[in-house]
């Protein structure tokens, strides 16, 4: 689960921090954390300072809360929230692109 920080401004000093805390279904942190360097001083829709931040755990969440350090102003844009995908192991992609080639190869040799 994430968020895009957006418009992180504080005072005249930017490159603040935001936090971020994940929690179960009885409200118990399951994980935090602290990504300093944000802002720009600006609000007038800049870029440079739009950051994904979130976390992932397999026993799910049930909230989820960001903080910017004291007495900043920022937007959040872009929630999401869902299943992570597993990305395929190496070695079976690699299993499987040798297995090809080595087919494709026997294959070139028959009349």
């Amino acid at each position: 689960m994430g968020v895009v920080v957006t418009d992180s401004t504080f005072s005249n000093q930017p490159r603040r921090f935001v936090s971020i805390g994940a929690f179960d279904g009885a409200e118990n942190v399951i994980d935090g954390a602290l990504y300093p360097g944000f802002g720009d001083l600006s609000n007038e829709g800049t870029t440079v300072d739009d950051y994904f931040v979130g976390m992932y755990s397999d026993q799910g969440i049930a909230g989820f809360l960001v903080q910017e350090s004291p007495g900043s102003d920022f937007e959040i844009d872009h929630l999401q929230y869902g299943f992570s995908v597993p990305e395929p192991s190496s070695l079976v992609i690699s299993l499987i692109l040798g297995t090809a080639m080595f087919a494709r190869h026997n294959a070139k040799g028959i009349v």
